[in-house]
């Protein structure tokens, strides 16, 4: 499919999977259907000691979750904010808009 021809517009974001983001996510009830998505994402050597020590499935789950979320918000707060302060500032300094920005890229 030609990317130029997919409108944006016309996709329904208004599903579970995205909504959860609209308010803070404090446990897995919060949001499960990220929560389902995230452990059928967790690759199998970050299982497999989990599973070698006969840990119930369910609280590898609860521990792998707890520690994706505690990720997250270690990346969101301590990395991405201090990122964007960053670029924000680089654009002030060298007069980055986004008018200018879409200017010069190259047409492809």
């Amino acid at each position: 499919m030609d990317k130029e021809k997919i409108n944006i517009n016309n996709i329904d974001f208004d599903i579970p999977i995205f909504t959860s983001f609209n308010s803070p996510i404090n446990s897995i009830l919060d949001a499960p259907e990220l929560h389902c998505l995230l452990i059928n994402l967790v690759p199998e050597c970050l299982l497999s000691p989990f599973k070698g020590a006969k840990i119930h499935k369910k609280l590898i789950k609860k521990l792998l979750i707890s520690f994706l979320f505690d990720l997250h918000h270690d990346i969101y707060d301590q990395l991405w904010k201090a990122r964007n302060i960053k670029w924000k500032e680089h654009k002030i300094i060298n007069g980055i808009t986004k008018k200018s920005f879409l200017k010069k890229r190259p047409k492809q």
